[in-house]
């Protein structure tokens, strides 16, 4: 069995995670004993692929819940689900990393992410097959940003045969509360350029909005956010958890969205995304969920530009016919051919998973390597030139060990990420 391992870092990386096995509890059937309470045959063959089963027969999630502080890992050990993780797999220390990515990066940050890997080694060497690391993070805080890239780092450079796919939230300038945020993000982004083979951007500002409009959630709270990415996480990761022919690992993935190393960030798109009350009621074709999908609406970052795929991965969930799925991939391509990169042929991948989310007849998911996500980048540098070219609020950083390198560094990591989407977008309006 191919295993991976789950590591949830930081404030948002913990609640995000936590929501997720929330979901995947409920579509496996896994009660918060962590034992199956299921009669469908379909749904214990792959369970070893997120989860351990103990001599009890308890699933046990194969996962760590990373803090600096402690506060959020004994909010979701205190919860009724708390009982269903491994005691040992909270791993956090006294001090926060106060929205500080050299906080998180050094000090405590440094010696947690050495408990890390000496813990997923262990992991590692009771799985059959192991395949890779999903993380999740938000790079706005101190220990999303800067304890998260200290153990990627050392993850790559130890496990460099392993996959490491990400599921990363940013910050968005207009919904921050903390201005520090866009200096934590580009640190943490020249971290996720160099060692993370695969990465789902999210932001806030995206996510805020699609509850807002589309599920027509008055005022979201962070638990609606934590939801709907928990809801693209466990879309993305249907095809690894039940029957599928495509994206059956990490690697197969990685080798289907990312055409160049460093253009490994993708967007995410989830639908239906409509209020709860019309969920049960409603039944959409293939079709329609593909536009849903597709429109920018329901895309989960900011795109200024026209979009442009470099390759999709779209999974369809429910009881869809192979040849209405068919039908649709051939309408897209000739209707929004324009919207395509054409040096790459056969970049629209579909996966069908009879088993849908729960409450839902069917639903779709897609991550596209879409080269207008650029303007999440443009805007990171923006942000980030304001600031520096006054020196502001540097002081914070220099004095936890940053040298001033580090930032020339990282803002010239994210101008050469700009410039090669710039490239090949550029490449392709003049074909």
């Amino acid at each position: 069995m191919r295993e991976i391992i789950s590591l949830h870092i930081g404030q948002c990386g913990v609640h995000v995670g936590a929501m997720f096995w929330q979901t995947v509890c409920g579509e496996h059937s896994i009660e918060n004993t962590g034992l199956f309470a299921g009669s469908d045959c379909n749904e214990l063959p792959r369970l070893p692929v997120f989860f351990s089963e103990s001599s009890t027969g308890r699933f046990v999630p194969r996962n760590l819940f990373i803090d600096l502080e402690s506060g959020d890992l004994n909010y979701i050990r205190s919860r009724s689900s708390g009982a269903l993780y491994h005691p040992d797999n909270f791993l956090f220390y006294s001090r926060s990393a106060q929205n500080n990515f050299a906080k998180g990066y050094f000090g405590d940050g440094a010696r947690l992410a050495e408990v890390v890997r000496n813990r997923c080694r262990k992991m590692i060497e009771v799985t059959e097959c192991f395949q890779g690391f999903q993380v999740t993070h938000a790079i706005g805080g101190g220990t999303g940003s800067g304890t998260a890239s200290n153990i990627m780092q050392l993850l790559m450079n130890e496990f460099m045969n392993d996959t490491i796919f990400s599921y990363t939230v940013f910050p968005s300038h207009d919904v921050s509360n903390v201005v520090v945020e866009t200096y934590n993000s580009v640190f943490a982004l020249n971290t996720l350029i160099n060692f993370c083979d695969n990465n789902i951007c999210m932001e806030n500002e995206s996510l805020y909005r699609i509850c807002n409009e589309q599920c027509q959630i008055a005022d979201p709270e962070y638990s609606h956010l934590n939801e709907l990415a928990a809801l693209v996480m466990s879309g993305n990761s249907a095809s690894l958890r039940f029957p599928s022919q495509l994206s059956c690992d990490l690697r197969k993935m990685t080798l289907n969205l990312v055409p160049f190393p460093q253009l490994h960030f993708c967007s995410a798109s989830y639908a239906p995304n409509l209020p709860s009350r019309e969920l049960a009621n409603r039944k959409f074709k293939p079709g329609i969920l593909m536009d849903m999908m597709f429109s920018r609406d329901n895309i989960m970052c900011s795109m200024d530009n026209p979009s442009l795929y470099t390759a999709c991965a779209i999974t369809f969930r429910g009881e869809v016919m192979p040849t209405d799925v068919d039908m649709c991939v051939y309408r897209m391509q000739r209707q929004y051919s324009e919207n395509f990169v054409k040096w790459i042929p056969g970049n629209l991948k579909t996966a069908i998973v009879a088993r849908p989310p729960k409450n839902v007849v069917f639903s779709c998911n897609m991550v596209g390597n879409n080269l207008a996500i650029k303007g999440v980048f443009d805007k990171l540098k923006k942000n980030f030139e304001q600031l520096y070219s006054k020196r502001s609020f540097t002081h914070y950083y220099l004095s936890e060990g940053l040298s001033e390198e580090y930032f020339s560094e990282a803002s010239a990591a994210l101008t050469d990420l700009i410039g090669e989407y710039e490239l090949w977008y550029g490449t392709e309006e003049t074909q």
